[in-house]
């Protein structure tokens, strides 16, 4: 059917989900899951990747630098670039949400309190390629934070000559704000 859906998001009345098609993006809504209505968010493919929801406000990330955060007020009508939204030109894979804060992963970390400004909290060197593909919000034994996992290179010395090799990346925060990060073992 041409439809790329690339996340999906129950409110407890809808399913809302982020889908690019053959020649926009737009969000798919449904209030049985077997039945879609689709509301065009952008008039070219802008690579939608992730929606949630926390404190009364959608929030999508794409993969567009230009319009990397999109906000809801009832998942319907979409604004982005408003002279109220900033954010850094960053392509975002993922966003989460966990008490009044909103955490979005891709080419690096944001983080907002408010889902209209958006500051950077953490950058990565390009020479390790690093691309952080999921984020979530964790409660769990010992931990409470958020989390972020990808790929990215790191240097290997075990050859006697130093190179760049593949490797996990995850990262985290204890912060219940996201706002300080740092890299786990990889």
């Amino acid at each position: 059917t041409g439809i790329s859906s690339t996340s999906v998001l129950w409110n407890g009345t809808n399913y809302f989900a982020t889908s690019n098609l053959g020649n926009y993006s737009g969000i798919i809504a449904s209030i049985s899951g077997t039945t879609w209505s689709i509301k065009q968010i952008a008039n070219s493919v802008i690579n939608l990747t992730d929606v949630v929801i926390g404190n009364g406000i959608y929030v999508m990330s794409s993969t567009n630098t230009a319009t990397p955060i999109f906000r809801s007020n009832d998942g319907v009508v979409w604004t982005t670039n408003s002279t109220a939204l900033t954010i850094p030109a960053v392509q975002l894979n993922s966003v989460a949400y966990r008490n009044g804060y909103y955490v979005s992963v891709g080419d690096e970390i944001v983080q907002s309190d408010d889902s209209l400004t958006w500051l950077s909290r953490k950058t990565y060197n390009t020479v390790f390629a690093v691309t952080l593909n999921g984020v979530a919000s964790i409660d769990a034994s010992g931990f409470a934070g958020f989390i972020a996992v990808g790929k990215g290179k790191k240097y290997d010395y075990t050859t006697g000559v130093t190179q760049l090799i593949d490797t996990n990346i995850i990262a985290y925060s204890y912060e219940a704000t996201g706002e300080f990060w740092q890299d786990g073992p990889s």
